[in-house]
């Protein structure tokens, strides 16, 4: 994984934002994991479209699909619920163990007529990292309230095969009803990736009905949310780039169980987690042509650039995960 100079940036603040974990209660946990990523991420372009002398708004959306499993590993220092120490930090790392291969969608509008719409099959590379500091400001017996600051970094890498499809011929003038439209399934038809960095702030409740076992309840805003997205359309010879600004949240539940241990110096957990993450950033697109558009006709498109094309680029994930440690 290519971790990209602001992401870097991110973790060190968090790193000095979050002081040497109290001495006392250090804790020290590790920990692996199996999550069922679902959902999918986006962009949805706008431009003038002109036809017959007539300006009209045409629209383009792209959705990939995120339904994987990862693994993952995390690293925790003050996370014991039978302690409970003021201060906690949280790191973790995850990437696909499967590539079941959904279908990516590609959808035209004119307007507020859809006249194109096909599927391509994707190949996913998924990784996720995370890193966050709590700091409980308020214990008692049996809860906690926690503030908590954090950098959530999310990169996808598609590859695309095949497509299969319809578009309006009437809305081109070639004829009358839907063309139909089938490539080779095993044709490479594009490359797409898309990177999403989410520095947080959040509110956490722990509850505590016993002393072996913990649920919590979190709710995470990031109103500087970015994203960056690379998209290589290999069938018209051209690439397309973006950076958009935003905001996200992140809504989650888990439930941990500490487990029984003959060994008194080490003691085994299990957590079940589930969380959903919604992104919505705004940013503008450049296209250029490093080739000759089979789509266009009579000119030479290789070397052209368009710039400045409103894009949108979203996303909603949902995680499932299953988590086994041991803390020392």
């Amino acid at each position: 994984m290519r971790i990209e100079q602001p992401t870097m940036v991110g973790i060190l603040l968090i790193g000095l934002a979050c002081p040497t974990t109290a001495r006392a209660n250090v804790d020290p946990s590790f920990s692996v994991s199996a999550s069922h990523l679902f959902g999918s991420t986006r962009y949805r372009i706008s431009f003038p479209y002109v036809q017959k002398g007539k300006q009209d708004v045409g629209r383009s959306e792209l959705e990939y699909p995120l339904g994987v499993f990862l693994g993952g590993v995390q690293i925790s220092l003050g996370e014991n619920p039978a302690r409970r120490s003021r201060l906690s930090l949280i790191g973790a790392l995850r990437r696909n163990i499967d590539n079941p291969g959904g279908a990516m969608s590609d959808s035209d509008w004119i307007n507020s007529r859809l006249v194109s719409y096909t599927e391509s099959r994707a190949g996913l590379t998924a990784w996720q990292a995370t890193l966050r500091c709590r700091f409980r400001v308020m214990r008692r017996s049996r809860t906690a309230l926690a503030a908590e600051v954090g950098y959530r970094y999310s990169r996808f890498s598609y590859k695309l095969y095949g497509l299969e499809g319809w578009y309006d011929r009437d809305w081109f003038g070639e004829g009358l009803g839907r063309e139909i439209v089938v490539l080779d399934a095993g044709l490479h038809v594009l490359d797409y990736r898309v990177s999403y960095q989410l520095p947080t702030l959040g509110l956490v409740v722990e509850f505590h009905p016993a002393h072996w076992l913990e649920t919590e309840l979190g709710v995470h805003v990031s109103p500087h949310a970015s994203a960056t997205d690379f998209d290589d359309h290999l069938l018209r010879n051209k690439n397309a780039r973006a950076t958009a600004t935003g905001s996200a949240f992140v809504v989650s539940a888990n439930l941990q169980a500490n487990l029984p241990s003959a060994n008194v110096r080490r003691e085994f957990f299990f957590e079940l987690r589930i969380e959903w993450t919604r992104i919505e950033t705004d940013g503008d697109q450049t296209q250029d042509w490093y080739g000759d558009d089979p789509a266009s006709s009579g000119v030479d498109d290789t070397g052209a650039r368009v710039s400045g094309i409103d894009d949108e680029i979203s996303a909603d994930i949902g995680r499932i995960a299953a988590r086994v440690g041991w803390r020392l």
